[in-house]
């Protein structure tokens, strides 16, 4: 799969919101679930690991859930989609995982 942008990777995998629009209306509902669904699970389960083992994902995720705990799963899954880009970046550029790059270290 050659892929141009981290926005089409996200869609591939379906991490990426479904988009309804008509001309009075604009409505972003849940995940689109296309793609391998072994792989999207991988991620989210990483991403929950991520959460709890690195402070840095832990900020990210306090921002994306924005402190309300009914938005838990939907950070969790904004959290993987962006280890998903992460990845994806590192296979473009062809380095290795670099945490302090990334602003990953601990």
């Amino acid at each position: 799969m050659a892929t141009r942008s981290a926005r089409s990777v996200g869609s591939y995998v379906g991490l990426v919101p479904k988009c309804r629009q008509s001309g009075t209306y604009d409505y972003s509902g849940r995940i689109t679930k296309h793609g391998p669904s072994l792989l999207r699970k991988l991620l989210v389960e990483v991403a929950w690991m991520m959460r709890q083992h690195n402070p840095h994902a832990a900020e990210l995720y306090r921002r994306l859930s924005k402190g309300e705990r009914t938005r838990r799963k939907q950070a969790t899954v904004a959290l993987g989609r962006r280890l998903l880009v992460w990845c994806w970046a590192m296979l473009r550029d062809e380095k290795d995982w670099d945490a302090e790059r990334l602003g990953l270290a601990a």
